[in-house]
């Protein structure tokens, strides 16, 4: 698929190949708090970040991290005034670089002061 940036410039981004499901669970949640997603395997981290934002119900109102693979991403804008640690950009991440095989897990940190911790379950690719 090409999608324009500006009048000169275009921007490739390959077909998925995969589509992931994902189980994403608020830890420490009782009853359990949790939804089901399915994602192609082109989406980044940021736009993985929305669409927990929405199935979770959350307002996008706080800061936020992955932490995959032993790696910590996140959004860079939002973390200009922080020490980030080294946290890589997850702009730049698609799902298939950094998941590889069914029931792989990581963190969603939503919320640093309130620690929303959510754990994702690679159910299928």
């Amino acid at each position: 698929m090409i999608s324009p940036k500006n009048d000169s410039e275009e921007t490739r981004v390959p077909p998925a190949e995969h589509a992931i499901r994902m189980k994403v669970t608020l830890k420490g949640s009782r009853p359990p708090i949790w939804r089901r997603i399915v994602a192609p395997d082109t989406m980044t981290l940021d736009q993985l970040h929305q669409v927990i934002q929405t199935a979770m119900g959350w307002e996008c109102a706080h800061l936020h991290s992955f932490e995959i693979n032993g790696i910590e991403y996140g959004d860079r804008r939002m973390l200009e005034d922080m020490d980030d640690g080294g946290m890589d950009e997850e702009s730049t991440v698609m799902l298939r670089n950094v998941v590889y095989r069914s029931k792989q897990t990581f963190t969603y940190l939503y919320d640093f002061g309130d620690g929303w911790e959510h754990r994702i379950l690679v159910e299928a690719i």
